[in-house]
């Protein structure tokens, strides 16, 4: 006879950012609770790598979401201060407040998003001219005259991968039972409970299964008229000069909407401080946000794609466009290439996360771009709708409903 499924109080399927949040919460709670990963923890195939992730306060997108980026930025100091104290983890850098500069034309979506929040939340800031910022960063940025730029202290980046290994660490120092390497075959609902088989013939059953999986969003919900997963390029380049390397030592993480486009962004770009002791750290990191319409831009970043076909291979045509567009931007660091890596974004038609409930099943994908940065709280949110119900944070736009509005779909419904 065999033995009954394994029975939990919460599963999470997909442990990445926002999956590794969630378990850790829960754990903490006291729950008993399994998170089920389909490849290691940290790694390289989703969203949620490339050694740093902007966190921004400040916020261009919507206003509604600084309540959740103040809470966000509390608990991912609590993470960094764990990591400092767990004995069998080495020391690393979860969070490094480096300062956030937002540039743009004063009626570009980057100013005015930013100050839209800033004005809302009564956030500490300081608006700059362009003279102000050539000379504050010792002509770093070649900001044109007609621009201006707003400088956010409250801003930094966050590294992913030591983020989703302390997060993990603490949630099964707490308890939470992991499978790594396992993909989730099937998943329903089925007398009040959420009932998973893995592709290795496991069956788990849960009082409430969470569904955080990432640019997988559409093959493990079936919404692919809503949601989509686009191919994302991350670009090191080397300074044109050696020791100008420094000059990207100091600098603020930054956003520059150089051109106008669609999306809340227009055509941005954005960057980091140079990393030492990280990968392509010969290098500086930078990348494209907003390109305007979908699949244009002149290369393969920005295209819709498929998780499990990703093209991550970067052409050298890829490279020289980012080249070109740094050039009359950031002059010195238009140098060679060091290294390029390929991530995700899963897009909703209104740039939004998706956080709903139906059911014994919670459908999490922070997503469109910008979620690393608060999945410290949505963590919270989540063990907040799985044992109460309800979150005292707004999430009310990011709901199922809200998101078949932006789209203008009907949500594909199951057969």
């Amino acid at each position: 006879m065999s033995e009954p499924p394994k029975a939990y109080d919460v599963i999470v399927v997909g442990v990445g950012a926002h999956g590794s949040s969630i378990l850790d919460t829960l754990a903490r709670r006291g729950l008993k609770v399994l998170g089920i990963e389909k490849y290691s923890i940290a790694h390289a195939n989703g969203s949620s790598h490339g050694n740093s992730r902007i966190f921004r306060t400040a916020y261009i997108e919507d206003p509604r979401y600084v309540p959740l980026l103040k809470r966000s930025l509390k608990l991912w100091h609590e993470l960094q201060d764990y990591r400092n104290n767990a004995a069998d983890l080495t020391p690393a850098t979860v969070i490094n407040m480096t300062g956030g500069l937002m540039i743009g034309d004063p009626n570009s979506g980057v100013v005015q998003g930013t100050l839209a929040s800033v004005q809302k939340h009564n956030l500490e800031h300081k608006l700059m001219t362009a003279e102000e910022i050539r000379s504050t960063w010792g002509g770093v940025f070649k900001v044109r005259s007609n621009e201006v730029g707003i400088l956010d202290q409250s801003s930094g980046y966050i590294v992913p991968e030591a983020a989703i290994e302390t997060m993990v660490h603490r949630a099964v120092a707490h308890g939470a039972d992991l499978k790594t390497g396992t993909t989730v075959a099937s998943w329903r609902e089925e007398a009040d409970q959420f009932v998973v088989t893995t592709d290795t013939g496991e069956t788990f059953t849960a009082k409430k299964g969470i569904l955080s999986v990432g640019a997988w969003a559409n093959e493990v919900y079936g919404m692919n008229d809503v949601l989509h997963a686009e191919r994302r390029v991350l670009h090191w380049f080397k300074p044109l000069e050696p020791q100008t390397i420094q000059s990207f030592s100091s600098i603020p993480v930054w956003i520059w909407q150089y051109d106008y486009g669609s999306g809340k962004q227009g055509s941005a770009i954005y960057g980091f401080p140079h990393q030492p002791n990280y990968p392509h750290s010969e290098g500086v990191k930078v990348a494209r946000h907003g390109l305007g319409e979908v699949g244009t831009g002149g290369t393969r970043d920005n295209v819709m794609t498929e998780p499990n076909t990703l093209d991550r291979d970067v052409e050298e045509g890829e490279i020289n466009l980012m080249r070109k567009i740094l050039k009359p931007l950031l002059p010195g660091l238009a140098g060679d290439s060091i290294g390029t890596e390929v991530c995700m974004y899963t897009m909703t038609p209104n740039e939004d996360f998706l956080i709903d409930s139906k059911n014994s099943a919670v459908y999490v994908s922070p997503c469109s771009g910008h979620g690393f940065k608060m999945a410290s709280v949505i963590g919270e949110i989540v063990a907040d709708l799985v044992t109460s119900g309800r979150t005292v944070f707004d999430i009310s736009f990011m709901s199922i409903e809200e998101i078949r509005r932006g789209a203008g779909a009907k949500w594909k419904q199951a057969e």
